[in-house]
């Protein structure tokens, strides 16, 4: 169960999820508490573990990384040996920026952001090659709908 906290505290998760580069004072302004009080409050999130980290949302296209794509992997050896031989392979890989453990038909989900087609094969082919026997389906991202990901907190309210 969620822990009980103030609406303020919340409408400040709300804004740091959606910048969280605003400063306490423009918070405090768009809440109505002093820059001192919102400064207690993210200090409380952050102890108490509600905010784990800050981070910045970088425009892939410009960086040359416009092609992602979804990496869908199944073990086709499923002993613990296989899984982390698997896991310790790829955690390097830069092309991979996320990567799941998911219950259903496939063991794991990456989330891959390369240049372009080229990157894209070499990086299949190195995953190809990684320790157990596996299944690789991709699908590629044609455009990204929701590319900012926040927490609904309304029934926080």
């Amino acid at each position: 169960m969620a822990q009980k906290i103030e609406i303020n505290t919340i409408k400040i998760l709300e804004y740091l999820q959606r910048n969280s580069k605003l400063s306490a004072v423009e918070i405090g302004k768009k809440i109505n508490l002093s820059s001192n009080a919102v400064l207690k409050k993210i200090d409380f999130l952050e102890v108490e573990g509600f905010v784990v980290g800050y981070s910045v949302t970088l425009n892939r296209a410009k960086l040359n990384k416009g092609l992602a794509a979804k990496i869908e992997v199944i073990l086709n050896e499923k002993s613990e040996e296989n899984r982390e031989k698997f896991l310790n392979e790829i955690k390097d890989y830069k092309e991979i920026i996320q990567c799941y453990c998911l219950s259903g038909e496939y063991d794991y989900l990456l989330h891959t952001v390369v240049s372009d087609m080229t990157a894209y094969n070499q990086l299949h082919s190195k995953l190809l090659n990684v320790g157990p026997s596996k299944t690789l389906t991709t699908s590629f991202v044609i455009k990204e709908l929701k590319p900012h990901p926040t927490i609904d907190l309304s029934h926080l309210y």
